[in-house]
């Protein structure tokens, strides 16, 4: 089971602290064509305040990370992945490209360090432990 569909489908308790930012969030193939939710990780963005969501016109397209694809393809997926990063870079500025899959947090980082070095690529459970965090005021 994925851990964002289980936040998701339990729900969140308390009130999340706002986290003002604009972030990307690239949707991992495997969570619309493996297990069939991609609804989990917008929703509990989307409920964390000042937090934007810009999309981005390749969100359907693999960053090329699909299983070993990269391993055994290198060229086609070093191509994907480059139409996937042009897509980023149109789409505005922002802090972090959030996606929740281990192939594609490595992928997307070891390329976006090079071209894009102000943005951090994290997994959508780390802004969720920040909107989440006991507020200590």
């Amino acid at each position: 089971r994925e851990p964002m569909a289980f936040l998701h489908e339990v729900g969140m308790r308390g009130k999340p602290q706002p986290v003002p930012e604009r972030i990307l969030y690239d949707p991992p193939c495997h969570l619309k064509n493996v297990l069939g939710d991609e609804e989990a990780v917008p929703a509990l963005l989307s409920a964390i305040p000042e937090l934007e969501i810009i999309p981005h016109d390749e969100a359907d397209l693999c960053c090329g990370a699909g299983g070993i694809a990269f391993l055994r393809g290198e060229e086609s997926a070093d191509a994907v992945l480059h139409r996937k990063v042009s897509a980023l870079k149109r789409a505005g500025q922002a802090t972090r490209v959030v996606t929740g899959n281990p192939g594609c947090l490595m992928r997307l980082e070891s390329e976006l360090r090079f071209q894009m070095p102000h943005i951090k690529v994290e997994h959508p459970i780390n802004i969720l432990a920040e909107a989440w965090r006991p507020n200590t005021a």
